[in-house]
């Protein structure tokens, strides 16, 4: 079975290690040691290092790159297309220049495309974020792992070092935010609100096997199972190429396998989307935390997060004096006037939250009340009700509930008596005569009447049984 290789560096670059000529310096090997180092390198992974040329000095002292003609790199180098020229150098080997078109990324590419059957290479696995392989002479070396990309070489002593990028299946996710029409890292959603997560797969032609898509919601999120969509380019990827588990562990939600046969058609831009839904509990409150990562043979890649936030406010009813007064009662609305209710669910002495699907609605007593898990948005707090021998308010107070309002939101109190903080609503005490003009008038002018009339009658009553009795 064919084995595909990833590659980690475009070959060392005209590998600068001084090699001598062929013959020549062959008598000197031993007498230094040769070594290549990959920094920071991929724990658990193995890295193989193939040399390709010799580094040898030609008659005129000059330096130069040759490969034996009984290589079994030598056919499969003189069927690349550009790059490469071959002059013939002896019975043994040839020289190697390269022309105006080469590229050692393109190289890399070919040579990883192109690896010969009986190749021979030195290999070294990782156990941390270096690696060293020794090779026993100087020249051109191509490196290869199994998981691995483009990486370049930055020496020219004998201990040649290679950055390695990195570059390998990855993963990125977001989550939508409706007031700012895209998808972001982290937006605020309300308790039973529905949130939209999209997670991007990047690169994923750079594993030789199945990629599986793994999610972990969290405690507060609860995956809506059919919205779970794949897509590439806007379009669906058809389901005979991907499978989907749920409840795969304690910690894993559900995952994603996209299988290879699929993988293998995708292009190196070609990013894969996969688009699902999950609901707000009842209890998410403050932050809700989504995490996904991609699983492919023993490597995982990085943890990526989209994050959910909401809010909580004090509600705190004082009288003139700063004191908590007991009675009142609220309710929440979408508008300044007319609107729609919020409606709010009781779930603990003076805490109240959003009502999910299902819940009846409830008034906010007050006190001091805590309404959790809003989202960030406007609302507006009416008082339906103050307390005995006070005044309800006229008009909704509006409140704009954000992270930033966050610290401004929460109540201070000493005892019963109120320092600063919260949605404080003031009740003055005592009887307030209605305005002058519409209803306020009407209503005393038609209780005048009533009375003035009432007298009248009154008073022609007693005023006739008085005469009666006279006569």
């Amino acid at each position: 079975m064919k084995k595909i290789y990833i590659i980690l560096c475009a070959v060392l670059l005209f590998m600068s290690f001084p090699v001598q000529a062929v013959g020549q310096e062959r008598a000197q090997r031993g007498m230094e040691h040769y070594s290549i180092v990959i920094k920071n390198a991929v724990a658990r992974q193995t890295y193989s290092a193939y040399k390709i040329f010799d580094y040898a000095v030609d008659g005129d002292g000059k330096y130069i790159y040759a490969i034996r003609k009984d290589s079994v790199w030598y056919h499969v180098l003189q069927n690349m297309e550009n790059g490469l020229i071959f002059r013939e150098g002896n019975e043994e080997f040839d020289i190697v220049e390269a022309d105006e078109d080469f590229s050692a990324e393109e190289l890399a590419e070919f040579l990883k495309e192109n690896i010969p059957e009986h190749a021979v290479y030195l290999y070294q696995t990782a156990e941390n974020d270096e690696v060293t392989i020794d090779v026993a002479e100087r020249g051109y070396y191509f490196v290869t792992t199994t998981l691995g990309s483009l990486c370049s070489l930055n020496t020219t002593t004998p201990v040649a070092e290679i950055q390695e990028k990195n570059i390998f299946p990855d993963i990125d996710k977001n989550v939508y935010d409706s007031e700012k029409n895209a998808y972001v890292k982290k937006t605020s959603a309300s308790v039973g609100d529905v949130v939209l997560f999209k997670s991007e797969l990047i690169n994923l032609h750079l594993y030789d096997g199945d990629v599986t898509f793994c999610d972990e919601m969290g405690d507060e999120l609860v995956l809506i199972s059919d919205s779970i969509a794949v897509e590439l380019g806007g379009n669906a990827v058809d389901e005979n190429y991907y499978t989907i588990q749920y409840d795969v562990s304690e910690e894993i939600d559900f995952q994603v396998t996209i299988s290879s046969e699929y993988i293998n058609t995708l292009a190196n831009d070609d990013v894969v989307e996969i688009y699902y839904q999950a609901r707000l509990t009842e209890n998410a409150f403050g932050e809700s935390v989504n995490t996904a990562y991609l699983q492919y043979g023993d490597s995982v890649s990085e943890r990526v997060s989209a994050v959910v936030e909401n809010y909580s406010i004090d509600v705190i009813k004082i009288n003139e004096t700063n004191t908590v007064i007991q009675g009142a009662e609220f309710l929440l609305y979408d508008a300044l006037t007319g609107g729609n209710i919020i409606p709010v669910k009781k779930i603990g002495e003076n805490e109240y939250r959003p009502a999910v699907e299902g819940e009846q609605g409830e008034k906010i007593t007050a006190g001091k009340a805590v309404v959790k898990g809003l989202r960030k948005r406007k609302i507006y707090i009416e008082e339906v009700s103050a307390p005995a021998n006070y005044n309800k308010l006229d008009e909704r107070i509006t409140v704009n509930v954000s992270k930033n309002m966050t610290a401004e939101l929460e109540t201070t109190l000493y005892g019963e008596q109120y320092k600063d903080g919260g949605i404080a609503v003031i009740n003055r005490s005592g009887f307030t005569l209605p305005a002058m003009g519409g209803k306020g008038i009407i209503i005393i002018s038609g209780a005048g009447l009533m009375i003035v009339g009432l007298s009248v009658i009154l008073f022609a009553w007693k005023n006739k049984r008085v005469i009666y009795e006279k006569e």
